[in-house]
């Protein structure tokens, strides 16, 4: 299958050149025009899409696509412009211009759209931010890196500091100087936290194999490049790296989808889950604990909300029932409700009978809840299913919710 072919048109040169430069690395012919007279030259002789400035010496962007609609050349146009203004972005509109970009251009936006335009699959293109994490990779890959978008990181060789900066960056690609001790022990930290949302990758000479073998197979780094690599070569290793990561990822969220379908303790809760078992995973993925925010830590996410940290979860007092048990617990939650908790979430493990004490303390909480957050919520989960439906036939009038 031969290279779709671009059409590129500004009268600027710079321009011009940076944007045949950049279509190139991402795999497409490109040919490119100062002016009108040269750009329809180009277009009766076959292009697949047509990129060209709103502002050209002469004409403008505009008029140009006006005369080879005239022309019944039938090619997508996309216009750009540093200038743009309701006026033009009707008459491309009425002018069936297939997309509009602002300059300064944002290259994956761009990117995207081209791929949309020649119907391309997007796994064939890499969109995402390649962190560098020492200058010297930045003066010496930067140019051969036009084709992402980069961050250099330029803070103190420290662990945490590092980490905060990868966190804070989200790119899909860490590019780490294999000369450089630091990138060792920042990959062992990363891999230490079971970090994997970016692909971390090595970079080195040609007399540095030992040491990014070492990286490798040792130490577990996503693949490595030299810095003497072609520009193809190393986009083509770092998008591979990343698609590798990615389909990792899709599958353990799978293994977690399907092992939450087998397990019979998951229970649905406000559109997500929780577990009811307080104990040892029957699957291994680490201890769940229904108490306190431990229960992030399980791997199926029990009691897991879009903002986990307004949840509040309070276990009903063991043991014998006493008034100082009750004002205890109801102190608990009205602290929750004042910093900030809107979920309240109440284990009823210990409890055997609907008492008094406990419904009224409920009904006062869930007021106490609704008058400082009105988008709160109250549930009450493992609670006896002897219990059920007195305690549905108590919670019909409250607007409390009991999870099963």
């Amino acid at each position: 299958m031969g290279k779709d072919t671009i059409l590129v048109i500004d009268d600027d040169e710079q321009i011009r050149e940076s944007l045949e430069q950049y279509l190139e690395l991402l795999g497409h012919k490109v040919k490119s025009a100062p002016d009108a007279d040269a750009a329809i030259q180009h277009v009766r002789h076959g292009v697949d899409l047509v990129l060209t400035d709103q502002r050209l010496a002469g004409t403008s962007g505009l008029e140009l696509i006006r005369e080879i609609r005239k022309l019944n050349l039938r090619v997508p146009f996309v216009l750009m412009t540093g200038f743009p203004d309701m006026s033009t972005v009707q008459e491309a509109r009425a002018l069936s211009v297939s997309a509009f970009l602002k300059k300064p251009l944002d290259l994956k936006d761009l990117a995207r759209r081209v791929d949309v335009l020649l119907g391309k699959p997007d796994t064939d293109r890499f969109y995402g931010t390649v962190l560098l994490l020492s200058p010297r990779l930045n003066e010496t890959l930067g140019e051969k890196l036009t084709w992402a978008e980069i961050r250099a990181y330029d803070g103190p060789e420290d662990l945490d500091e590092a980490l905060a900066a990868i966190d804070r960056e989200k790119p899909v690609a860490i590019l780490a100087d294999v000369k450089n001790p630091f990138t060792l022990s920042l990959l062992d930290e990363y891999r230490k936290r079971k970090q994997n949302l970016a692909a971390f990758l090595v970079t080195g000479d040609e007399g540095d194999l030992d040491v990014i073998a070492d990286a490798l197979f040792e130490r577990k780094a996503d693949g490595a490049v030299t810095l003497s690599d072609t520009a193809e070569n190393i986009r083509s290793h770092i998008i591979d790296c990343v698609k590798r990561l990615e389909e990792e990822k899709e599958k353990q969220r799978q293994i977690r989808e399907t092992l939450i379908e087998r397990c019979m303790y998951a229970r649905s809760f406000q559109g997500r889950r929780y577990c009811m078992y307080q104990g040892p995973c029957a699957f291994r993925e680490g201890w769940v604990v229904i108490n306190g925010v431990e229960h992030q830590k399980c791997a199926k996410k029990p009691l897991q909300f879009e903002d986990w940290q307004k949840v509040g979860l309070c276990t009903w007092p063991h043991g014998e029932l006493t008034i100082e048990k009750v004002h205890d617990a109801r102190r608990e939650v009205s602290a929750m409700i004042k910093f900030g908790k809107k979920a309240i979430v109440v284990d009823l493990t210990s409890v055997k009978e609907l008492h008094i004490n406990l419904l009224e303390t409920l009904v006062d909480l869930h007021e106490e809840l609704i008058t400082t957050h009105h988008d709160g919520t109250m549930s009450v989960i493992n609670l006896d299913l002897q219990l059920h439906a007195e305690f549905l036939r108590f919670s019909q009038a409250q607007e409390i919710r009991l999870v099963l």
